[in-house]
């Protein structure tokens, strides 16, 4: 249980340092924030069902990335 749990917080802090990362770029760029939600959103639906994960699984993700992608719009 150990072993599946320090698995998953690894996979959560890439890929929050990956959306941030996105954030700041687009934020950078001038993308204003809902767009940068929305594409942010988009991008992510797409690789978890193209993934196979079912939308139980993958809203989830896909609503705390979008917050991720809120808070670096505000923090600028």
């Amino acid at each position: 249980m150990r072993d599946t749990w320090a698995e998953a917080e690894a996979v959560h802090s890439v890929l929050r340092d990956e959306v941030e990362r996105i954030a700041r770029t687009m934020r950078e760029s001038g993308l204003d924030d809902r767009a940068a939600v929305a594409t942010v959103r988009a991008h992510l639906r797409f690789v978890l069902y193209d993934g196979g994960l079912a939308e139980q699984d993958a809203e989830p993700v896909v609503a705390r990335a979008s917050l991720w992608v809120e808070q670096i719009y505000a923090a600028a």
